[in-house]
Order: C-alpha cells, then structure tokens, then sequence
C-alpha cells in the first residue's frame, strides 16, 4: 500500500506503537546456513511501529487518529538511552 500510495497523494503516518523483545537479529532474506544470523543475549527492546494511511486530502483524520493512538500507547516519551 505505501509503494502504491507515494504515487497517489494519500496521506500517512508513522508512529511508534511500543517496544518488542528480539532474541534474534531478523532479516528479510532467505536465511544463509553460512552465515546464520546473530543471537542476543539479553533480548534487546526494540521500538515497532504502524502507519497509517488516509483517503485522500483527509490529513486531518489521519492526524486525529494518530494523536489518539499516540496517547493510548503511552510510549510517545520513551527513547533509547543516549537521545
């Protein structure tokens, strides 16, 4: 949808959503029994994120939407250690 939606105007938001815990660094490519991918231990807490995408010249709901979700999440204040 976000490829389809660059060349159409639509518009979106991203934003964070929370944190996950990976054990494993992930990739989108087949996996390579060579080279297997890293291991953490501990876990790390990464952020995740949604976007959303609106009908056209409709910012202003996909705003509202997302200062709403923003504020249900709870994690508009977190950041990483060091920013």
């Amino acid at each position: 949808m976000l490829v389809i939606s660059n060349n159409t105007g639509h518009p979106s938001l991203t934003l964070r959503a929370g944190f996950v815990e990976v054990s494993e660094a992930r990739s989108d490519w087949a996996p390579d029994p060579k080279h297997p991918l890293s291991k953490f231990s501990p876990s790390r807490r990464v952020p995740h994120g949604v976007t959303l995408i609106g009908r056209l010249f409709d910012e202003g709901t996909v705003a509202q939407a997302g200062l709403a979700l923003e504020k249900a999440f709870g994690v508009a204040g977190e950041r990483p250690p060091g920013f």
